[in-house]
């Protein structure tokens, strides 16, 4: 049956039935759901939505056939909202949050996505709204012919998994007010190389995790906090670390087989460095691993430990980062104490190694308070430098 006119300006909700194979919406219709495309084969929507639609429903393309589902998808300036699983599992290769439907046009409109998105379809290119401010959890997942990416400016944080398990994805261009980047965000990808903007205060676990092609990475220089795995697997071979850093832990690094060299912006007081494991760095990295954590002495291999120089070498970097440290917030009977049990730990560590320590404390810890509240140098460091 085929109904040619049907015009009622109140009607705000209809039940479309199993035959409907089209339909032009004039009124406004202000969203699109799942029963309106599976029922409805209403891929003409999709294709060209009308403007006053606000609201694409979650599992829009779900159940329908694949032959039967656009390839490219071209939003008008008025979608605000994107829902969970979508365009999931589509056929949809090219998505353009756009104002104009122009695949070249200004990117703008969608205000928020939902959760796997468009994970596991066949997209190839994706233009992201200039509005959003979040990219969710899972949103392009295992989108395996997906090959870049652009961040808009707008986004924050990209979620757990947003980018994970794309394997061809070589390159990402991230947005200039990226704080966060979430767990797994880009693990399992082909990227090659990663500019992170100055905006980046945190990388979280796995962030990039897996990511065999990846020599080349600037870290953002507000960076504050590297968390384990960020970088596991990686091919990088040499990374600076910004002064900013408040906490890195070293199993970002775990798997990096080529990773020989990790240079810090000048000695940083505050930092927090923790993280076990087998590492193939240079003796210059290992060196001020130590003068930043003299408890890294566990993570260097132990035939090192056995040689003089070597040993002497690290003597003077930790004592030169206790020394700096102490300068830096103020050598108190605290900090006094805790240097000494600081060094007296190493110290009996590399006894075991060795079986000789860098040096015997001479001194008691009474005896060096006493010399420290006389306004003399740190006594600490007369006895370990001797």
């Amino acid at each position: 049956m085929k109904v040619k006119k049907f015009d009622s300006k109140k009607m705000a909700q209809a039940r479309m039935p199993q035959s409907l194979k089209e339909l032009n919406c004039t009124y406004g219709l202000m969203r699109i759901s799942p029963k309106d495309v599976r029922q409805g084969r209403l891929v003409r929507a999709l294709r060209r939505i009308p403007e006053k639609v606000t609201f694409i429903s979650e599992g829009v393309l779900c159940g329908l056939a694949e032959e039967k589902q656009p390839t490219v998808v071209m939003l008008p300036k008025n979608i605000k909202y994107i829902g969970e699983n979508a365009f999931a599992n589509s056929s949809i290769s090219e998505f353009y949050m756009t104002k104009t439907g122009d695949k070249n046009g200004v990117a703008s409109g969608v205000e928020e996505l939902g959760e796997d998105c468009f994970a596991n379809s066949k997209l190839r290119r994706i233009v992201f709204s200039s509005k959003l401010k979040r990219i969710p959890v899972n949103t392009c997942a295992n989108c395996t012919e997906l090959t870049e990416a652009e961040i808009p400016n707008s986004v924050e944080v990209i979620g757990h998994g947003a980018f994970e398990g794309c394997k061809n994805l070589k390159r990402v261009v991230f947005g200039k007010n990226v704080r966060q980047i979430s767990p797994n965000a880009f693990k399992g990808t082909g990227l090659e190389e990663v500019f992170l903007p100055d905006s980046v205060e945190s990388i979280l676990d796995g962030a990039f995790q897996d990511c065999p092609n990846l020599r080349n990475v600037k870290l953002s220089g507000r960076l504050e906090k590297i968390y384990a795995n960020a970088f596991k697997g990686s091919d990088i071979s040499s990374i600076t670390i910004p002064k900013s850093v408040k906490l890195l832990n070293l199993q970002a690094f775990s798997d990096c087989k080529n990773l020989k060299t990790i240079k810090f912006e000048g000695f940083n007081p505050k930092i927090s460095i923790y993280g076990g494991g087998n590492y193939n760095f240079d003796d210059e990295t290992l060196l001020m691993l130590l003068m930043h954590a003299p408890g890294f002495i566990k993570c260097i291999p132990q035939e090192k430990l056995r040689n003089e120089e070597f040993v002497a070498q690290c003597r003077q970097a930790i004592a030169t980062g206790m020394d700096k440290r102490d300068k830096c917030f103020g050598l108190t009977k605290e900090r006094l104490h805790g240097d000494i049990k600081t060094f007296n730990n190493v110290n009996e560590y590399i006894s075991k190694v060795t079986g000789k320590g860098l040096s015997d404390l001479q001194e008691s810890k009474q005896s060096a308070i006493e010399n420290f509240k006389k306004g003399g140098v740190s006594p600490v460091f007369d006895t370990i430098n001797k």
